[in-house]
């Protein structure tokens, strides 16, 4: 019921990190002041199963993602 995420920047800001489900629906949305290496630990205890689209966007961009949940 975790989602672990790492990710790298090489800019200093804000990063916005957001679970859409399958119908594109935000479900849950975080800002982290991101530089270098990053982990984030997202609870998704409370969402069911099934697909989600993560998204993880600051300056350098975007970087999408498919999520199952069992």
């Amino acid at each position: 019921n975790l989602l672990n995420i790492s990710f790298a920047s090489t800019t200093k800001g804000n990063t916005q990190i957001k679970l859409y489900d399958a119908a594109g629906k935000l479900v849950l949305q975080q800002t982290i002041e991101a530089l270098g290496l990053n982990n984030v630990v997202l609870d998704v205890a409370k969402y069911p199963a099934g697909v989600y689209f993560l998204t993880i966007s600051n300056q350098q961009g975007v970087a999408t993602a498919k999520v199952v949940k069992q």
